[in-house]
């Protein structure tokens, strides 16, 4: 996440340094899902539709879900992030700069990425609570626990390896091999279900009886 000083501005109108980017006002366009892609690339539609943006004011647009791999993909057309798509994404950013607009492309990602809220909610209540948000490693499981909360919550990294609580026990891992594709998201509209695209794949049948019809 960009970091920025304190600010001592009163107006949003105000120009914002964040990180080495200067805003020329402090109004960000979210990330959104335009659907203005074509075979996995950002079309015309896409450039013109963050061009208007920058054109009319804001400080900076954001260009969401694009995925890091095809996997990811929760759309047909979704942009994924490949060295042939560098023509298409650097006359995106060209019309976005020449209308004196900054771009940030929405793929990132980092272990603990809500820590810092979170520590603020943990201080502020004395109920039990668990911490959820990108932990992938013993370390950070550790941490969070050391942070005061009672439980850890896992969805993808578990998805990889169910088995991953008891290796991370037995030392025989010391964090999930997770890549966090998020092809296990697509996944959702499958008829077998969610599953990890690093895993063998999930039995459609299965999917088709009622949980009460099978005995173990």
């Amino acid at each position: 996440m960009a970091s920025a000083s304190v600010s001592t501005v009163d107006s949003p109108f105000e120009p914002v340094k964040v990180g080495p980017l200067t805003l020329r006002n402090r109004f960000i366009k979210s990330g959104a899902n335009e659907a203005m892609c074509v075979d996995g690339r950002p079309s015309k539609a896409l450039v013109e539709h963050h061009r208007d943006l920058a054109e009319r004011g804001g400080g900076m647009t954001t260009v969401a879900y694009m995925a890091v791999a095809p996997e990811g993909r929760t759309l047909p057309n979704q942009v994924w992030m490949r060295p042939d798509i560098l023509p298409d994404l650097k006359v995106l950013t060209a019309a976005v700069h020449q209308a004196v607009a900054t771009r940030e492309p929405d793929v990132r990602f980092g272990e603990m990425y809500f820590r810092e809220y979170s520590r603020i909610i943990r201080a502020a209540v004395n109920i039990p609570l668990a911490y959820l948000g990108g932990v992938k490693s013993l370390a950070n499981a550790t941490q969070a626990i050391a942070d005061g909360f009672d439980c850890v919550v896992l969805a993808r990294a578990l998805l990889h390896d169910p088995d991953l609580v008891n290796k991370l026990r037995s030392g025989e891992l010391t964090r999930s091999g997770c890549d966090n594709c998020n092809g296990c998201v697509a996944y959702i509209y499958h008829p077998a279900g969610t599953r990890c695209v690093w895993r063998p794949p999930n039995d459609p049948a299965l999917n088709r009886i009622a949980a009460s019809a099978i005995s173990r």
